[in-house]
């Protein structure tokens, strides 16, 4: 499985090391700005796939290496491609260690930037997203704290990531955070919460959920019931 994992990585890409080290220096040189509004993602995980696969066929080192210190438009790929190898990592002597970068790079300090137009955005939410799947993919209970705090993220797709990756863990210490995000604003957060409280399934968060449901269908009824009287 291993052999198979090294010749697809390197199979995504059919240039030399010098060739795609050149298209990443151009891609640095470009503004800030051009870079997040062109759609580079594809090119840069074909040259990071190629990049990150070491002499022995491990893409690990690599990939830690650049999640820690490579270019920003790079780390968010190779957080992702963590994930996509999880049971590569769950294999790996350095497992413990690809989930501590993990985290670490869920924690990453944001990054924020106004485009043209009033447009405002955060440049690391989608390192931020990636590592939190990337976590559930790895299925590891020790990340469910980092991501239970992630789910007070002022990013909502870090908070809607963190809620999948709790539901794929499955660790019950989730329940009260999750109980939590079933008031998030954001109605897709809320689905995923509640979605993995299901996946859970012990009776307290089973319990939980239906407090929730009783809760709302109160809501609801003294909202239509306002509504009538005005």
């Amino acid at each position: 499985m291993f052999t198979l994992i090294s010749l697809a990585l390197r199979a995504l890409a059919g240039r030399n090391n010098q060739e795609i080290k050149r298209d990443i220096e151009a891609l640095r040189k470009l503004d800030p700005q051009r870079r997040f509004l062109i759609n580079l993602e594809a090119s840069e995980r074909m040259m990071l796939q190629r990049l990150t696969v070491d002499g022995n066929g491990d893409p690990i080192p690599g990939l830690l290496e650049t999640l820690r210190e490579g270019d920003e438009n790079l780390r968010p790929p190779a957080a992702r491609l963590l994930g996509e190898l999880a049971e590569y990592v769950n294999a790996s002597e350095r497992r413990k260690e690809v989930i501590q970068t993990l985290i670490n790079a869920l924690h990453d300090e944001p990054v924020v930037v106004q485009f043209y137009g009033g447009f405002i955005t955060d440049l690391r939410g989608a390192l931020r997203v990636n590592a939190a799947e990337a976590l559930g993919r790895i299925g590891d209970a020790s990340a469910t704290l980092e991501l239970s705090e992630a789910l007070r993220n002022p990013h909502p797709g870090t908070r809607r990531a963190a809620a999948w990756a709790l539901g794929r863990i499955a660790n019950a210490d989730a329940i009260p955070a999750l109980a939590e995000a079933l008031n998030d604003p954001v109605g897709d957060n809320r689905d995923t919460a509640l979605s993995s409280l299901k996946s859970i399934g012990t009776p307290d968060a089973l319990e939980t959920i239906e407090e929730w449901r009783v809760r709302k269908q109160s809501t609801e009824k003294r909202r239509d019931n306002d509504h009538e009287r005005s």
